[in-house]
């Protein structure tokens, strides 16, 4: 049963108009299913107009980062959400479990990133998808496909193998010797997943369990500078003599730090707004209603979720529609979407789905924080730089990665060659 604001209304003027009405409708003898559609229809209104209005479709390349890993949610909208799963037949991986509190906190953080959405994700809010980094890595790899017979190539705090992906499209059917590091035991998983002939570690870049002078180049895009300056050392003595050393830095200066920074600030207002767990609770009290519980509750807890309705539509109004990348918008059209099947849903996989829409908010965030608190400066670039010097390193290139057509900056690039 669909009940639209405007009749919901109208139910409720006649009910108040009884001689025994005593604050709210009568539930006994009424349809449990038409008073739960009664009550929400008018709790969701502000939204419903706001959302529909917009008539916003995210698309999942931006938003596959933040999918809830789904139970079996009927008509759920991310029904085709899973878990990495183990790939019989793929090589040794190496994992090193010893982590200090630091690296376990970060270790978390992506953790939990790589293990929702483990093909879409090494893209996702990183900018790693702009067209000026993929150029970047393609013209590197073209550079040095020749100057080695067989390439060794280390991957740092690779994710789920973004540039391995970038490195194959280049060296096609050229042996190359792939070794990926991360953090995460997830991103791992993943890389696994998709190259089974890439050997995973799991370890902190500050102490890979590797031998020194085993590998032709080293790279790692937007992942090392998560470890500090001090997990320099450790990839350069992992460098062979001749080798080379391939970077991409968050630039504090650039674009994707800026975006990332927005990002947060909103992902910020939008927890504080409560939105979610509010319609946490709505739910929570309308299945209890339908089952004949005070109803009471349910009228409180639809009012306190349009207040939360009007700050995130003042989110909108301050930051766009499509900040986070559609995600809260998403999150506004998801709800209303299960909410317009609700009598057809189970009320514990109904509110599984929103508490495991919760925690991505709160893993967004801590990804958001994480890569802005890790942005490198002009100054911190600049002794960086040196500290790769001393390693009797040659810089080859130490410049920011800019647009040509418009000259701004995405990353910083440092690529430098052992004598």
């Amino acid at each position: 049963m669909v009940v639209t604001p405007s009749a919901a209304r109208h139910i409720l003027s006649e009910a108040t108009a009884s001689s025994n009405y005593r604050g709210g409708l009568i539930l006994q003898g009424a349809d449990p299913a038409a008073v739960l559609a009664v009550f929400t229809a008018l709790a969701f209104e502000a939204l419903e107009r706001h959302s529909y209005r917009r008539n916003y479709a995210p698309t999942e390349s931006v938003t596959a980062g933040f999918r809830p890993q789904c139970t079996s949610l009927k008509e759920s909208p991310h029904s085709d959400c899973y878990t990495v799963g183990q790939v019989a037949g793929k090589r040794k991986r190496t994992v090193m479990a010893d982590h200090n509190s630091e690296s376990s906190q970060v270790a978390e953080v992506w953790d939990n990133y790589w293990h929702g959405d483990p093909n879409g994700a090494e893209f996702a809010s990183s900018g790693a998808r702009h067209p000026i980094i993929l150029s970047f890595w393609d013209e590197y790899f073209r550079t040095i496909k020749d100057q080695y017979e067989t390439l060794r190539i280390i991957d740092i705090a690779s994710g789920n193998g973004a540039l391995v992906n970038c490195a194959k499209i280049v060296f096609g059917e050229q042996p190359v010797d792939f070794t990926c590091v991360d953090v995460s035991s997830s991103a791992i998983s993943s890389v696994e997943q998709l190259f089974p002939d890439v050997h995973g570690v799991v370890a902190d870049a500050r102490s890979i369990p590797l031998d020194s002078s085993g590998y032709d180049v080293a790279t790692s895009q937007f992942g090392i500078e998560y470890a500090g300056l001090d997990a320099i050392d450790e990839v350069t003595r992992l460098i062979a003599p001749g080798g080379q050393l391939a970077l991409l830095l968050h630039n504090q200066a650039g674009d994707i730090y800026r975006q990332c920074s927005m990002r947060l600030k909103a992902i910020e207002k939008f927890q504080e707004s409560k939105f979610i767990p509010d319609a946490i609770t709505l739910f929570e009290e309308g299945f209890a209603a339908v089952r004949g519980a005070d109803r009471a509750k349910y009228e409180a807890a639809g009012r306190q979720f349009q207040l939360a309705v009007q700050k995130v539509e003042s989110i909108f109004d301050q930051h766009g529609e499509h900040v986070a990348d559609g995600t809260i918008m998403r999150f506004f059209n998801d709800i209303l979407k299960v909410h317009s099947r609700i009598q057809h849903s189970d009320p514990s996989e109904v509110l599984n789905w929103l508490n495991n829409m919760q925690s991505q908010v709160q893993a967004f965030a801590g990804r958001m924080t994480s890569m802005c608190s890790v942005a490198i400066d002009a100054n911190v670039f600049d002794e960086l730089c040196e500290k790769i010097r001393a390693q009797k390193f040659e810089i080859l290139r130490s410049t920011p990665l800019t647009n040509p057509e418009d000259d701004v900056a995405y990353a910083w690039v440092l690529l430098a060659a052992r004598a």
